[in-house]
């Protein structure tokens, strides 16, 4: 296959771009997918809407892409771990003081 001038080269040779994707793809394993908010929503039972607006407040871990918000289930899961001890602690709080 005969190329035209401006497309040989080492920076836009069909080669190249092949070699860089198998690179990309073969370092990147530990990549941790996204979640949009229907399927993060869905995850915690509650609407997409409200997962949104806790995340414009800085209530869950939230990653803004363009105008999308989207979620780690990693950063979900330790945030549900956070609030649920959170609420452990206040309700052993509260009966403490109730029991005075």
């Amino acid at each position: 296959m005969i190329l035209p001038k401006r497309l040989t080269g080492t920076r836009h040779s069909v080669g190249a771009g092949l070699n860089q994707a198998k690179e990309f793809n073969s370092a990147d394993t530990d990549f941790e997918p996204l979640l949009d908010s229907h399927e993060a929503a869905r995850l915690l039972c509650i609407h997409p809407k409200t997962l949104q607006l806790m995340a414009r407040r800085g209530k869950i871990p939230a990653i803004r892409v363009g105008k999308y918000w989207r979620f780690r289930t990693s950063a979900l899961d330790s945030w549900i771990k956070s609030e649920v001890s959170f609420a452990h602690g206040r309700a052993y709080r509260e009966t403490q003081e109730n029991d005075l």
